[in-house]
């Protein structure tokens, strides 16, 4: 008995020291961004009207709803859920996940919610999520850069064939190599057994849910941009919206450096534009804010209530972070 309520206690200290984490991440992300002074804010509360801020939310609701369908979706490979429990299970992986560098802790977290014999189906399948959502990030993010580089020549030297040929041999000089391991090699043969059964309407469903979400919050910032009066033509912006969400998905961060890399991306492209630093940080904070940290604080509620009937082993837990 004594056992069983040490287990309870621990495991409640666990659960609010993980929030704890979370909210102290979220105000530190906040108070330390480049964009946070008077000046800024100064711009961004005249702004801000109540129905802008009605229909951000809007646009982050509808993000999370396509990612919270295609995530059911994936899931019906072997298990039927509700849209219910879809919402749980993506939303307090994606809380915790900011805690952990590329967010790979989203894979351990949403293999707590089914049996440990599953635990690789899971991975695989959150994996192949993700690598539709890059290949959106990476199509839509090659036209963006072919339509700069045409709009904008002096882009030229920064995107150049040798460049570009460079990359791509380094890439699969890296597959190569990756293969020639056993455990890796295992693992690529158990992913292509895994995609192979997929059903095609699913992988179907995935990619056209991962495009329309790519649709929203890359919409999302062209808004903000909107909002902040900043004057450029509609296919210069997105072009550079999705170039820069293209070069941000390709370099390794840690939690702390997202929004960073993000909002430096996007200040280089608009500069060839002669946009406002200060708005294109603001943006990007605003959009780290409605798309990471308010979906990280609600799911952060999910955690508390993560019944112990689930089977949950702090160590699995840890391990599979």
């Amino acid at each position: 008995m004594r056992s069983h309520k040490t287990k309870q206690l621990f495991l409640l200290l666990f659960k609010v020291a993980l929030v704890s984490a979370i909210c102290f991440f979220i105000y530190y992300k906040i108070y330390t961004h480049q964009a946070v002074n008077k000046a800024s804010f100064s711009i961004i509360f005249p702004l801000l009207h109540f129905k802008w801020i009605v229909l951000l939310l809007i646009f982050t609701g509808v993000n999370w709803f396509l990612e919270v369908i295609k995530w059911k979706n994936l899931i019906a490979f072997f298990k039927n859920i509700s849209l219910k429990e879809s919402l749980r299970q993506v939303l307090m992986s994606h809380s915790i996940s900011i805690l952990t560098p590329n967010r790979i802790g989203e894979y351990g977290v949403k293999s707590l919610f089914y049996k440990n014999k599953d635990w690789k189906k899971i991975v695989f399948l959150n994996a192949f999520g993700n690598l539709a959502q890059l290949l959106t990030t990476i199509t839509l993010g090659g036209l963006g850069i072919f339509y700069l580089v045409r709009k904008s020549p002096d882009l030229l030297h920064y995107f150049s064939l040798v460049k570009f040929i460079v990359f791509i041999l380094s890439f699969c000089a890296l597959l190569y190599f990756i293969k020639k391991f056993s455990i890796f090699s295992r693992q690529i043969d158990t992913t292509k057994r895994v995609l192979k059964q997929l059903n095609t309407s699913i992988k179907v469903k995935v990619t056209l849910l991962s495009f329309l979400r790519y649709l929203i919050f890359s919409h999302q910032f062209y808004f903000l941009l909107i909002i902040f009066q900043v004057e450029i033509d509609y296919f210069t912006a997105m072009s550079c919206i999705t170039s820069m969400y293209l070069f941000a998905s390709l370099v390794p961060s840690i939690f702390f450096l997202d929004a960073v890399i993000k909002g430096g991306v996007a200040i280089f492209l608009f500069s060839f534009f002669n946009i406002d630093e200060v708005s294109i940080l603001i943006t990007s904070l605003l959009m780290w804010i409605f798309n990471f940290a308010l979906p990280a604080v609600i799911g952060s509620f999910y955690i508390f209530h993560f019944k112990s009937n689930l089977k949950f082993n702090l160590n699995s837990f840890l391990w599979k972070l």
